[in-house]
């Protein structure tokens, strides 16, 4: 490291905490002078509560006054007593209440508790007006109890004499709480001016501290930054030619990559497709075997079975002696009955003819006639109306997703209705199959035949470019979605 690089970081160094310890000197002064704001406008706001509460003691006053005048004169048969008794009882807690708060500096508003800021003039002209505000509040009080009760032969001349004396204090009253509402004013007014020199002293302090940055931070800053960009220049210009030379190499690289690239895309699809023929050879070797077991079940063992059973027909149970070689018989025909009709469910599972001859519609339906013998399920079919043919494979590849499905439903599902819809459209087929059983988590299913069902489901699907979902929650169910396309 050279000299002029170490006088550089020096500087750098120096710089950088002179520029942080300017940054913490205005962010403090900010800070502290919008704590000073914003108390001063909670201040404001609770002076202003107190000025309006203050004020508002002369209007109750004056509203006091008034009711009692009016209620001394009650055989005016236009005024509503009830009304303003009313009023009184309402105002008169009210005045008190302010009053007493003022007094102890303790207001309560809406539920919220107001500290009252007094100063010693202010509490000397409440300690003035407060023997008159009781002398009033005692004599409305008393007033207020003789309208109310007392029908005594002095209770004109008691009233009198009550409203004699309200009347002569609430002169003196109204004028003290005039100089203490301007009172109350003036020192708020007082506050504030105090709180804007202070604003002010904060304002030029933060001005003048980033002057001083500009001249000892910015101004050193701004010269190293030019002798910087003044290098960075320099090694701009002898690394142009070397990015010159690097960009004809990257392009080369580009394309070359490119076509590394489109040679793995055709390869993977490639691949994909081997791989879908190879499903689909293996898919139709397994119809062509099923359809040879099957025509093999039917031709040959069935057939059998048929020679069986005529033969045991022609055996007359009255011909044999025992009783035990009679039940034999009887059983060797159910036996026999049994196994031919097993043997015609097992050939129609694997190849069911009616679906050669008739299509997909009454295939299925023979299938859930065939599911719905020996157990509890309802099955629900929607079909469209007409019941159209489709291709060999869209018939084979919807017959085996249906009777795949099935077979799980009744062997795990434990469910009582499986609900079975196709529609057509014009471009699609659309294939849903939904039961109400315990359902399953794919993520953690164990049993392997079920697993490998899904695949088979899944890959028939795509072998004819369709769409295959699964949808399944336990306690919720299970619904498959097949989507074929018709093209």
């Amino acid at each position: 490291m050279n000299k002029n690089s170490s006088k550089q970081i020096a500087l750098s160094k120096k710089l950088r905490r002179l520029y942080i310890i300017a940054l913490l000197a205005v962010a403090i002064f900010s800070i502290i002078g919008q704590i000073m704001i914003q108390y001063a406008i909670s201040e404001q706001q609770n002076d202003a509560t107190v000025i309006n509460l203050a004020g508002r003691q002369r209007m109750i006053s004056q509203r006091i006054c008034k009711n009692i005048l009016l209620l001394s004169k009650s055989t005016n048969f236009f005024i509503d007593t009830t009304l303003y008794i009313n009023d009184l009882k309402e105002i008169i807690p009210l005045w008190r209440d302010v009053h007493l708060g003022l007094r102890n500096k303790v207001l309560e508003n809406k539920g919220k508790k107001i500290i009252v800021k007094n100063s010693e003039k202010i509490d000397s002209m409440i300690a003035v007006v407060h023997p008159i505000f009781l002398t009033m509040i005692s004599n409305a009080k008393y007033l207020l109890y003789e309208i109310e009760n007392t029908n005594s032969p002095d209770r004109k001349m008691n009233m009198k004499a009550a409203i004699s004396s309200i009347l002569e204090n609430e002169f003196n009253f109204l004028k003290t709480m005039d100089k203490i509402v301007f009172q109350y004013d003036a020192e708020a007014k007082d506050r504030i001016s105090k709180l804007k020199i202070i604003e002010l002293f904060l304002f030029f302090l933060t001005v003048l501290i980033l002057i001083i940055e500009g001249f000892f931070i910015f101004r050193p800053l701004y010269h190293q930054v030019s002798d910087t960009i003044l290098t960075l220049v320099k090694s701009e210009d002898n690394l142009y030619g070397v990015n010159l030379q690097l960009k004809s190499t990257n392009e080369s690289l580009i394309a070359t990559e490119n076509q590394l690239l489109k040679t793995q895309e055709e390869k993977f699809k490639l691949q994909l497709q081997e791989g879908k023929i190879r499903s689909a050879s293996l898919i139709e070797g397994q119809e062509a075997e099923r359809k040879r077991i099957a025509f093999e079940l039917h031709d040959g063992i069935g057939q059998m079975l048929t020679g069986l059973k005529l033969t045991a027909e022609r055996i007359k149970i009255s011909s044999l002696e025992s009783e035990k070689e009679q039940k034999a018989l009887i059983d060797l025909k159910q036996l026999l009955d049994s196994t031919m009709a097993e043997t015609r469910t097992i050939s129609f599972n694997l190849t069911p003819s009616v679906l050669d001859d008739f299509g997909i519609y009454s295939a299925i339906k023979i299938l859930v006639d065939n599911a719905s013998k020996n157990t509890n399920i309802t099955f629900l079919l929607e079909f469209p109306y007409n019941f159209e043919r489709y291709s060999t494979s869209i018939e084979i590849t919807l017959y085996r997703i249906i009777q795949e499905a099935i077979n799980n439903c009744l062997k795990y599902a434990e469910a009582t209705t499986i609900n079975l819809s196709i529609t057509k459209s014009d471009d699609y087929i659309l294939l849903i199959i939904s039961d109400n059983g315990k359902g399953f988590d794919r993520r953690k299913l164990k049993t392997k035949i079920v697993r490998n069902g899904i695949r088979n489901m899944q890959a028939r699907t795509e072998l004819n470019n369709g769409e295959f979902k699964i949808i399944s929650k336990i306690g919720k169910g299970t619904k498959i979605l097949v989507k074929l396309p018709l093209s």
